[in-house]
């Protein structure tokens, strides 16, 4: 009995893997749905500029999302705000559940990406949204004037310190260990801007406040603590190596300390590592027979904008090359 099939293809995700590979699909004229829950761009949605994609000297994540997903809608691509809720593999047959339908297909994309991760102190989950953000274009603008604490020490942290120094009276830029490991290019301008002030081998212990951060708590972390490069924070008890910032006016506290994969929606038969990144092979194929991975959600060494993207245009390109054989 012949299945009858809703699309060929179904991509659940619209950063710049799962935008890649309806590109490439609406091209090649496969019958596909891209199935996005909020935003087109995903965590590139949130970065003010990116200056490393190719052929493109400066551009806003979003504007480059925006660029990528009018490309796919001008060969015909299809594009959908709903949100996958479940994959079922049925051998020839793929299912995917959503808040919407239920859509039957041959071959199932899972572009999800990944999601910022916790920092941990105290008063984390409570004033998130009240002082703690995770997107400093988003929510920069709300500490104008004010003083802002940027936690992490990577590429993000870093750059999203030098675009919040735009609107704050200062920044903080809290770092767990001795260095930053970002390019000596962003040091150099982070060094070189009067409003940034590096804290080393210092963490958040924890906030507070009324309505919103009022308070926040630094701590010596315990990496290699240096007296040189603690940075002008004076702690107030030599026994605790605490010290407590204190304004009624408020706080901003930006976290930027690395991702975790959105990996949930893929059945329990795709393998995953250790940090639940799902596996795939040189074709962005999973353990499960017409499932694919790519971007951010995949076991993977190198996360770029232009490796993203790539991975979509492969899995797609094999996708086009298999179904060849049902036309």
């Amino acid at each position: 009995m012949e299945v009858f099939f809703m699309y060929d293809v179904v991509i659940i995700g619209g950063g710049p893997a799962g935008l890649s590979a309806a590109l490439y699909l609406a091209r090649a004229k496969v019958k596909a749905v891209l199935l996005e829950k909020s935003g087109y761009g995903g965590q590139i949605a949130l970065t003010q500029k990116v200056k490393n994609y190719p052929g493109i000297y400066e551009i806003s994540g979003k504007d480059l999302a925006d660029s990528i997903h009018e490309q796919g809608e001008r060969y015909g691509g299809e594009f959908s705000f709903e949100v996958a809720k479940e994959i079922i593999d049925e051998n020839e047959k793929k299912i995917v559940i959503t808040d919407k339908r239920k859509i039957e297909c041959r071959a199932i994309i899972i572009a999800t990406g990944a999601a910022p991760k916790k920092a941990g102190f105290e008063g984390e989950e409570e004033f998130i949204g009240k002082g703690v953000s995770y997107c400093a274009t988003c929510d920069g603008r709300f500490f104008e004037g004010k003083e802002v604490f940027v936690v992490g020490a990577g590429y993000s942290a870093c750059q999203e310190s030098i675009f919040l120094a735009q609107f704050a009276s200062k920044v903080n830029l809290i770092v767990r260990k001795n260095e930053l490991s970002c390019s000596g290019a962003i040091v150099k301008e982070l060094n070189g801007n009067s409003k940034i002030q590096v804290f080393y081998n210092s963490k958040i212990e924890k906030v507070s406040g009324n309505d919103f951060v009022q308070r926040v708590g630094i701590i010596k972390s315990e990496a290699e603590y240096n007296e040189e490069t603690i940075g002008d924070i004076e702690y107030e008890n030599n026994n605790k190596n605490t010290k407590e910032f204190e304004d009624n006016e408020g706080y901003g506290v930006f976290v930027f300390v690395g991702y975790e994969p959105e990996s949930k929606i893929a059945p329990k038969s795709v393998k995953r590592d250790e940090n639940n990144y799902i596996y795939v092979d040189d074709d962005k194929k999973t353990s499960v027979n017409g499932i694919y991975a790519v971007g951010d959600v995949t076991h993977k060494k190198i996360r770029q904008i232009i490796t993203s993207a790539s991975d979509g245009v492969v899995a797609a390109k094999i996708i086009e090359t298999i179904l060849l054989k049902f036309y």
